[in-house]
């Protein structure tokens, strides 16, 4: 279980066994002084990596303030895997990271222009920021600005992990659901329905995407972008999935699972 606190030598990350509550690591890992952390971290187990979202102490932190950033710590001991962290000098604290795959650019070679090559990439969402990361350098891949949003609830959500381009799916305090190409940052082919205020983190299954609105939790089907079925009760949390079917918490304080048809 890896967690971001404040030390009395600054903010740094613990990690800790699941089974046991020992400390992981030989001591915790201190995070760059004057942030600490914003967002959940994000695993990229393959490359035995963590990646923590950074952002200015939240009692000095006004409306849209920056900067912002992202550091890497290796799983096995939370030394840094950065040469230093990757600087969002305009950006809130992230609201998520997502670990995927994109294109670094097309390369020329015989006989013309050669696909994109496939890299590891961390996707942020800060503000109304979408910045795709080197996962092995955190240089900058893309950068997205959707000036229509203020803040994206929760991390992008993936369409495939598997290496290759996908879709990022991001929700939007205002109700807009966006999908966008991860090699790109472009808007995907499929136009996404526009739903009540996105209220915490949406998730994935099949083809349904499971949103939590301030109307209820929504099912959209992202292959057409169109609503699948919509529950009487507000959402007051993320989503979870288990076995394909969505479970979610009410403001009410009732935990409300849903079959998939509804």
């Amino acid at each position: 279980i890896y967690i971001g606190a404040r030390s009395l030598s600054g903010a740094a990350m613990y990690a800790v066994s699941a089974a046991t509550g020992a400390n992981v690591w030989p001591a915790p890992a201190p995070l760059p002084a004057g942030f600490e952390v914003r967002s959940t971290a994000a695993v990229f187990s393959v490359a035995g990596l963590l990646y923590v979202g950074l952002g200015p102490p939240a009692a000095s932190l006004g409306p849209a303030v920056g900067p912002s950033a992202v550091v890497a710590l290796r799983l096995a001991d939370g030394s840094a895997a950065w040469s230093g962290p990757a600087m969002l000098p305009t950006s809130p604290p992230p609201t998520g990271l997502t670990v995927g795959y994109t294109g670094s650019g097309a390369q020329p070679g015989p006989g013309g222009v050669l696909p994109a090559l496939i890299q590891a990439a961390v996707f942020v969402a800060a503000g109304p920021n979408v910045t795709a990361l080197s996962a092995y350098t955190g240089s900058p891949i893309w950068d997205r600005v959707l000036p229509s949003e203020t803040a994206f609830q929760g991390p992008p959500v993936l369409s495939t992990a598997a290496s290759g381009g996908s879709t990022l799916y991001l929700g939007g305090a205002s109700g807009r659901l966006y999908a966008l190409n991860s090699i790109t940052g472009a808007d995907a082919t499929v136009s996404l329905t526009t739903l009540a205020p996105v209220t915490g983190t949406m998730a994935l299954a099949g083809t349904a995407l499971y949103v939590p609105t301030a109307s209820g939790l929504a099912a959209v089907d992202v292959t057409s972008g169109g609503l699948i079925w919509l529950s009487p009760q507000p959402a007051g949390s993320g989503v979870a999935v288990a076995g394909g079917s969505p479970y979610v918490a009410t403001p009410t304080g009732q935990f409300v699972g849903f079959s998939r048809q509804f």
